[in-house]
C-alpha cells in the first residue's frame, strides 16, 4: 500500500472520528441537561453516557493507529533518503506515542522534523525560504495531551475525590470538553497529513520520483 493510500485511510479514520464525536457531544449535552433536572446520585451514568465514551475512545485509538500507519511510511521515506540527517529512526514515529515520557513530546519533535525536512527539500529547489511549522501544530499536539492525559486525570480525581452528585457533572462535563477537543485536534490531524502529502508531490514529482 502506498503512503498516499495510507493517508486516505487516515484521513478518512478522523473523518469518521469528527462525526462520532459530534454526536456523542449532542448526546452527553441532552444527558447533562436531563441530568441538572434530576437527582445526580439517581441518575447515574447511565447508558447513554458509558455507550458515547467507549465509542469515542475506540474511534480515537483507530485514528490514531491509521495515523501511525501513514506517519511511520512517511517519515521512513524520508529516512531511508538520508538517514545519516535524522536523529531518529522511524520505529520512533510508533514507539513515541506508546512509550512513557516519550509520548510526551516525541511525536510533535518527529512531526516537525518531518515538515522542516519537506520543507527545506522544497525551498531549495524553488529557490525560497525554508518554511516555519505551523502554529496549528502545537493546538494539535496540546489537544491530544489534554484528551490522553488531563481529562482521564479528572476523570480519576473526580471518581476518587467528590460526592456522588459532583462526580457525575464533572465527569459528564470532562466528556463534553473531550469531544469538543477530539474534533478540533481530528480536523487539525487531517489538515497536517493532507499538507504532509502535498510536499510530498511537490518534492518527489518535481524531482521525477
Amino acid at each position: 500500500m502506498s503512503i498516499g493510500q495510507k493517508a486516505k485511510i487516515a484521513i478518512a479514520s478522523f473523518k469518521w472520528l469528527i462525526a462520532i464525536s459530534c454526536v456523542s457531544l449532542l448526546l452527553v449535552s441532552l444527558d447533562l441537561a436531563k441530568t441538572a433536572e434530576m437527582d445526580f446520585t439517581a441518575h447515574g451514568y447511565g447508558v447513554l453516557f458509558l455507550s458515547c465514551t467507549v465509542t469515542v475512545g475506540i474511534a480515537y485509538l483507530l485514528a490514531g493507529g491509521f495515523f501511525m500507519l501513514w506517519f511511520y511510511a512517511a517519515y521512513n521515506t524520508l529516512y531511508l533518503e538520508s538517514p545519516g540527517n535524522l536523529r531518529h529512526p522511524p520505529i520512533w514515529t510508533v514507539l513515541g506515542f506508546s512509550l512513557p515520557i516519550a509520548n510526551l513530546y516525541l511525536p510533535y519533535v518527529l512531526v516537525v522534523i518531518v515538515w522542516r525536512r519537506l520543507t527545506r527539500k522544497l525551498a531549495v529547489q524553488d529557490d525560497a525560504a525554508q518554511r516555519q511549522a505551523p502554529g496549528y501544530f502545537n493546538i494539535w499536539w496540546l489537544s491530544h495531551l489534554i484528551v490522553l492525559f488531563a481529562i482521564p486525570a479528572g476523570y480519576a480525581f473526580a471518581l476518587f475525590n467528590m460526592d456522588d452528585d459532583a462526580m457525575v457533572l464533572m465527569q459528564l462535563s470532562l466528556s463534553l470538553l473531550a469531544c469538543a477537543l477530539i474534533c478540533n485536534l481530528a480536523r487539525l490531524a487531517i489538515r497536517f497529513v493532507t499538507e504532509i502529502e502535498n510536499l510530498f508531490e511537490a518534492v518527489y514529482c518535481a524531482r521525477n520520483y
